[in-house]
């Protein structure tokens, strides 16, 4: 067959192909290839609409968290109830509680008065009007709590400490159980005076002078020279002029005239007075009083700027605990810890025990001397400062040391005990993970 008759013959059978009806089969095949076409662009347009509402989504998310994630001013509960600023509470015949947001936690004595003046996302501010208050501040980035006690300011950052004030006598007193302060006042430096934890002090010193008033008159004008006596200076006397003075020539004399001295005038000048007026003696100078000597600094002025030994030794000298307040017997023994004299400070404690039993002071002497004796004393101190300070300012000290102790006795129902006990009161404490760890499931 030639090259001719093929092509005529594929050109009818195109032909043919291109008339013929399509079988059913493949219509169903070409409508379902359409179908899923179709699906594919509404599956498209659903997925781009998801997308595009999640991402609404999120937008509102960020937006909330955005809004939610600004700082607040933390808050605090006081007598089951939200805490105002402003509000006085203490002075009642019970321990007060102020409980703070952040963690924080503040007692104030049955005798104290006290009242929350400024909150922010960082801190409170708190002025003390009398009595004593033990805080312990959680310690965050940023922190900044104040405690106001008349001129004084407690600057905290984080740390457990009481803080007393006696308006009356205007004096300030602050022991401290851990961390570090800042104090600050009128007769302190301006960089403040720092505590930390163990250390214990008292101020008093009044309000800040008021600046003097500036007059409005006119302004004196000083002397240049400084005065030197108050005795009058006595004024020269004249000479009294004569009844018939000498009339005063109508002209001036010639050239060459002598005056009665001897000179020769020009013609021009006066005749001098023939008499000399009566020059004054000098006055004598007072001697300026000598200076005092600067008093010799006491053994709080020394122990103030942390020469412990020196302030000890001060101490010694002059008997300083004789005739000592608590306070001061307390201050005293914590000087003699401080300068290492163990002994020393160990009788003074006793001496506390003693002669002020009862008083807060007594207490802490208790819990101090729990931590200078030896292992045998130390049990018997540390449960007799919990009995009389049960939430005084070393008892989360106490309570743990307490737990140590009996779990090295062996004794693990009691250490068990303390343990439910630290938790309780400080569940966020420092020992809290080991009284969960005595506690067990």
């Amino acid at each position: 067959m030639n090259t001719e008759r093929w092509a005529e013959l594929r050109a009818a059978s195109d032909s043919w192909l291109t008339r013929r009806e399509v079988p059913p089969a493949e219509q169903e095949l070409r409508a379902l290839r359409g179908d899923v076409q179709r699906a594919g662009r509404r599956r498209a347009m659903t997925l781009m609409a998801g997308v595009a509402s999640m991402a609404a989504g999120v937008a509102i998310v960020i937006a909330i968290r955005s809004a939610t994630d600004k700082p607040h001013a933390i808050t605090f509960a006081l007598n089951g109830g939200l805490g105002k600023t402003g509000e006085v509470w203490g002075n009642t015949n019970r321990e007060t509680t102020v409980t703070f947001s952040d963690g924080s936690e503040v007692k104030a004595s049955s005798a104290a008065e006290a009242r929350v003046v400024a909150l922010s996302e960082r801190g409170a501010e708190i002025r003390l009007e009398q009595g004593e208050l033990h805080a312990r501040v959680i310690h965050r980035d940023e922190t900044r709590w104040a405690v106001h006690a008349g001129h004084f300011t407690i600057r905290v950052t984080g740390t457990s400490f009481t803080a007393g004030w006696d308006p009356k006598t205007e004096r300030v007193r602050i022991a401290m159980d851990e961390g570090r302060v800042v104090v600050f006042g009128p007769c302190l430096a301006d960089t403040g005076e720092a505590l930390v934890g163990g250390e214990s002090r008292e101020w008093k010193c009044g309000a800040p002078a008021a600046p003097t008033s500036t007059s409005t008159g006119p302004v004196p004008v000083l002397p240049t020279s400084t005065p030197t006596s108050t005795v009058p200076v006595p004024v020269p006397v004249l000479p009294t002029p004569t009844s018939n003075p000498t009339p005063r020539p109508s002209a001036s004399p010639a050239l060459g005239h002598n005056a009665p001295d001897g000179r020769i005038l020009s013609g021009s000048e006066p005749t001098p007075p023939t008499s000399n007026p009566t020059v004054p003696a000098p006055v004598p100078v007072p001697e300026p009083p000598p200076v005092p000597a600067p008093p010799e600094p006491t053994w709080r002025d020394l122990a103030k700027t942390r020469r412990y030994q020196d302030a000890w030794t001060a101490a010694k000298s002059t008997n300083a605990s004789a005739q000592a307040s608590s306070v001061e017997l307390y201050e005293l023994a914590e000087v003699a810890r401080l300068a290492g004299d163990r002994a020393g400070a160990v009788q003074l404690y006793r001496s506390i025990r003693d002669r002020f039993s009862g008083s807060a002071e007594a207490a802490r002497a208790a819990f101090q001397l729990g931590r200078l004796s030896g292992s045998s004393e130390t049990y018997g101190w540390m449960q007799t400062y919990l009995r009389e300070q049960p939430t005084g300012a070393f008892a989360s000290e106490t309570l743990g040391r307490l737990i140590e102790l009996s779990m090295a006795r062996g004794d693990r129902p009691t250490a068990t005990t303390y343990a439910k006990q630290y938790l309780a009161q400080y569940p966020t404490g420092a020992h809290a993970e080991y009284a969960r760890s005595v506690v067990g499931p």
